[in-house]
């Protein structure tokens, strides 16, 4: 796919956001300029196939027979699967990547800034697919000592506004293609005043760089072994530093330092003592990790004692916010993967054996109905205000509390609209979602233990 990326900007209606999906002269414009569409108007038009292809990628009907079906009741005419294959090609995948992209070119909530400086907080992570073993050249996946060949896994990188719930940027490689080999990717993406959010996979010393030089800020967990050096250039002994500050009675140790000898990038190192079972249960872990390439040290077990993360942040701003809770924030992509995943992609998907362009218009479909869905709400960071009831982020809101609106709710909600066949207004929908997309707020009793052992 492109690594294209479009600054959400200005003001509009729900509607707005999904009207490509219904610009049928928009989509050919589209279809033209991707060569998916060459002469006048055929029997297969750009806007039925998209439909069709949404249609597959959400009743998981993947097979071109089922395509061909679903486009012959758009365009109320039949069409031979045959016909089907010969349009599913690298212009219908350059056409659909191309509706992705213009239809994350949504609106722009403006939300209260965290700081003067922090205007938007993104995260970025990856998750692998697995795929048909017959796709294993266009999507080579892991390999092992007992494995004869290599498996076919797919990797989608995605950058999401966890604020509004957009999905900013999508990536699709192959399994091989690591977080470090994409850690450059999303910098160019970045605006003054961004802050990212991403784990230690992402990790490297250049990209840290290139986003403090942009004006951006990052927030990431201390890699153990890396460079951290003082103004004059010599290395600071984080080891000597810790352990002078848990002497000392401090539960949490800030300084500053510069991150790399080559890059001296500007941070501030900040480390919170860790409850001794917390560290404990870190130590066990360690020792139980089979890589023996690691070659755990005394020093390295001793720093697990702290929970390290190392920001470019302001130290004036640093204040005002709490930089843990700003990097927890981190599991809210894990959720929308496992939403995703759950209920919009199915077990199928890893059996169906096909060509790699078929596989790459599914997969792209998938990423349409997941940025449709978002676009509706699904995915937005909903507060809790004093009420107890989830509202939008107050004046006063300091705290990062995700309440009212469950996401899992409100994906059943939408896929239970779906099923009933009919076509409903984003207006009808947006009230259905309200009312049943919400946590419940009252206790449930427990099931009684008789009724657990008859279940069983």
């Amino acid at each position: 796919m492109d690594n294209r990326h479009f600054s959400p900007s200005g003001q509009a209606t729900l509607s707005s956001h999904l009207s490509i999906l219904k610009d049928s002269a928009a989509l050919d414009v589209l279809a033209k300029k991707t060569q998916f569409q060459k002469r006048k108007k055929g029997k297969l038009t750009p806007a039925f196939f998209l439909a069709a292809m949404m249609q597959a990628s959400q009743v998981t009907a993947y097979g071109f027979r089922q395509i061909a079906l679903f486009c012959g009741l758009e365009i109320k005419a039949t069409i031979a699967k045959q016909s089907l294959w010969e349009r599913v090609n690298s212009n219908a995948f350059d056409f659909l990547s191309a509706v992705l992209c213009q239809l994350m070119h949504s609106n722009y909530e403006s939300h209260q800034f965290i700081t003067a400086s922090i205007k938007r907080i993104l995260v970025v992570d990856s998750t692998v697919l697995k795929l048909h073993p017959s796709l294993v050249e266009s999507f080579p996946g892991s390999k092992n000592q007992y494995a004869k060949t290599s498996q076919s896994s797919a990797r989608v990188q995605v950058l999401i506004d966890i604020f509004s719930g957009d999905f900013l940027h999508f990536n699709l490689s192959s399994f091989r293609r690591n977080d470090q080999g994409s850690a450059m990717d999303v910098v160019t993406l970045l605006e003054k005043g961004d802050l990212l959010l991403r784990d230690l996979g992402y990790f490297t010393l250049a990209s840290l760089q290139a986003i403090h030089l942009k004006g951006a800020f990052f927030v990431t967990r201390h890699l153990s072994g890396i460079g951290l050096y003082d103004d004059l250039g010599e290395k600071l002994d984080i080891h000597a530093i810790l352990d002078k500050g848990k002497a000392t009675g401090q539960k949490k140790v800030r300084f500053h330092a510069l991150l790399g000898q080559a890059q001296k990038t500007p941070v501030i190192v900040e480390a919170i003592l860790l409850p001794e079972h917390v560290s404990v249960e870190r130590r066990r872990k360690a020792k139980a990790n089979r890589d023996k390439r690691l070659n755990y040290n005394a020093k390295y077990y001793n720093l697990l004692d702290w929970s390290i993360v190392i920001t470019n942040i302001a130290e004036d701003e640093l204040e005002q916010i709490d930089v843990y809770a700003l990097y927890s924030l981190r599991w809210r992509i894990e959720n929308i993967f496992k939403a995703w995943k759950s209920n919009l992609l199915s077990t199928q998907l890893s059996n169906h054996k096909t060509n790699v362009w078929h596989m790459k218009c599914l997969l792209v479909s998938h990423m349409i109905v997941l940025v449709k869905y978002s676009q509706l709400g699904i995915f937005r960071m909903v507060f809790s205000d004093k009420s107890g009831s989830g509202s939008e982020q107050s004046d006063s809101e300091t705290t990062f509390v995700s309440a009212g609106m469950s996401m899992f709710k409100t994906l059943d909600t939408l896929l239970l609209c779906q099923c009933t066949g009919k076509v409903y207004s984003d207006e009808d929908i947006v009230r259905q979602l309200n009312y049943h997309g919400v946590y419940e707020k009252r206790r449930r009793n427990p099931m009684p233990k008789i009724a657990l052992r008859w279940l069983t």
